[in-house]
């Protein structure tokens, strides 16, 4: 019987479209596609969703790894960053308020880095009506990583068979399963709400 919602936050609660945002700032498609290649990558802003730069060092590095670009890093990634590319999908978190109001206790297990998390953090207010929040930058540790989604079960006291996991990246889930947690790979509202029903159901 499930008693517990864990729901990821990027593409799950939050949009998180750089590219959108760079177009929208008159840079070509193709500057864009650089940009977004150049610095969405696992060894960089993976590394900065684990905490291991802080904004200023992440973008030292880019501008020493790419100095062809260290003023468009400088222009994008200022304090209007996280307001012009991580915005809340309001029907999704509707969904996440009727997850609650059917009675499960709701969690937050996030890959997200330390100074953004505080923007959004303070900035949204249904942050206030989760039971339990695990990010990654707090922890040093990131998801499919184990040991995060061991860090949650043991924070929470939750029981990996009673709890479900939705999240936009299927190694994602396949890494919750592994632990015995139920697992939504989430690829459009519609679909989640069907999974959802048929398995606590």
């Amino acid at each position: 019987m499930i008693k517990n919602v864990i729901f990821d936050l990027g593409q799950v609660i939050y949009s998180f479209l750089p590219g959108k945002y760079l177009l929208e700032l008159g840079y070509s498609e193709e500057q864009a596609d650089l940009f977004v290649g150049r610095v969405i990558t696992p060894e960089l802003w993976l590394e900065y969703d684990r905490g291991t730069y802080t904004r200023e060092s992440l973008l030292a590095e880019l501008c020493s790894r790419f100095p062809d670009m260290a003023d468009d890093f400088k222009r994008v990634l200022d304090d209007s960053f996280m307001d012009n590319v991580v915005t809340i999908i309001q029907p999704n978190l509707e969904f996440f308020y009727e997850v609650k109001n059917m009675g499960f206790k709701v969690y937050i297990l996030t890959n997200f880095f330390k100074d953004g998390f505080a923007h959004v953090r303070q900035r949204d207010a249904f942050f206030d009506d989760a039971d339990g929040i695990v990010v990654s930058a707090h922890e040093g540790l990131v998801k499919p990583e184990p040991a995060i989604y061991q860090v949650l079960l043991e924070r929470y006291n939750l029981v990996p068979e009673e709890s479900l996991f939705i999240d936009d990246v299927k190694k994602n889930i396949e890494a919750a399963e592994a632990l015995g947690i139920h697992g939504i790979h989430f690829i459009g509202l519609e679909d989640c709400k069907k999974q959802f029903d048929a398995i606590i159901n």
